[in-house]
């Protein structure tokens, strides 16, 4: 194993040790590493924090964006921004926080709209790096104009010099808040899939690489159109987004060579949308694991996907589908072509 991937495993061993334990336990354990490798020691400490922070609700970015996911957590109610005013905008209420954002809905005074912003979170609004990344997520997004991809509409700063991305506040529902009623049938997976394919399509044809495929940034919206959602870790082709070389994202949704630290392209997407489309007709992930640890080496080993029994209703074919998205090399994985019209061999 290389140096990277070695600083990147003993970080998620640190990290899964660390979330167990709590008060001096937790405090012992931050000095320790800290004594040995401070850089190592303040990436747990943000982790660990930004865990911490998230509690209740924690959500990504996709689920924030549409009426549909609202419910009675008083905490969302309880920010020094209700009622307040930002440009054109008076705040409504908080709606969802994430790693790259805190996400608000909000009434456009001029339109009478109910639009969504998402700012940065506090302790990330000093980092030019990620104030970069931010102003950089806006412009890639604005790059695609696709009926199964969020727009944003703005990026502005508020007087006290905090960015924000204005996008639509959309109502319906998101793929991750929909599998937990169970898995789908496959026409319905399939129509998710292919307009998700679509909307991934323009994406990577726009030179973007998303990086974070998953059911939280993927919604329905009640006219049953899908969207692609939240770039937050996207990247352009020839330019990296990402902070240093431990991979950002889901971990369960990464492929292979992200995890490896290897070159990454579009065919990364084809992989965690082959995770996506096994997760909605097994209701299940491929690669299950009680730790970090055990779904990495899950995802890493390159050995042939094994497939559980089918579900009812599951035709054969879109076994060979799925394990050809989620094949190991990514040469092997379908190509674009494939996934602008996704029909099983």
């Amino acid at each position: 194993m290389n140096a990277e991937g070695l600083g990147w495993s003993r970080l998620e061993v640190l990290f899964d040790r660390a979330r167990r334990l709590r008060g001096s336990e937790r405090r012992d354990l931050l000095a320790s590493v800290e004594a040995r490798d401070p850089e190592l020691a303040r990436e747990l400490g943000s982790l660990l924090e930004a865990g911490e922070s998230a509690g209740r609700f924690f959500r990504s970015l996709g689920e924030s964006l549409f009426s549909g996911n609202e419910d009675d957590d008083p905490l969302r109610q309880i920010d020094p921004l209700y009622g307040t005013r930002v440009g054109p905008y008076r705040i409504d209420t908080l709606v969802g926080r994430g790693g790259m954002g805190v996400v608000y809905r909000a009434l456009h005074g001029e339109l009478n709209e109910i639009h969504a912003l998402k700012f940065l979170p506090g302790h990330s609004a000093a980092s030019p790096e990620i104030r970069r990344r931010f102003i950089a997520e806006s412009k890639l997004s604005s790059r695609v104009a696709h009926p199964n991809v969020g727009e944003i509409y703005d990026v502005a700063e508020t007087e006290d010099g905090r960015l924000y991305l204005a996008m639509p506040f959309y109502d319906g529902i998101s793929l991750k808040k929909r599998l937990r009623s169970g898995r789908m049938g496959p026409d319905q997976a399939l129509d998710w899939f292919g307009q998700a394919c679509l909307g991934l399509a323009a994406v990577h044809e726009a030179g973007i690489i998303h990086r974070d495929i998953t059911p939280g940034n993927l919604l329905r919206t009640t006219d049953g159109v899908v969207k692609v959602l939240d770039f937050g870790l996207a990247k352009l082709s020839d330019v990296t987004m990402g902070t240093g070389n431990r991979p950002l994202g889901t971990i369960e949704y990464m492929s292979p060579e992200m995890l490896l630290g290897r070159t990454v392209d579009h065919r990364t997407d084809i992989w965690s949308l082959g995770v996506v489309l096994f997760e909605m007709l097994w209701g299940a992930r491929p690669f299950p694991g009680r730790t970090i640890l055990e779904q990495r080496a899950g995802i890493v080993r390159g050995k042939p996907l094994v497939v559980p029994p089918l579900p009812e209703g599951v035709d054969r074919s879109l076994v060979g589908l799925v394990r050809r998205l989620l094949s190991f090399e990514p040469g092997d994985r379908p190509r674009l072509a494939d996934l602008t019209a996704p029909v099983p061999d």
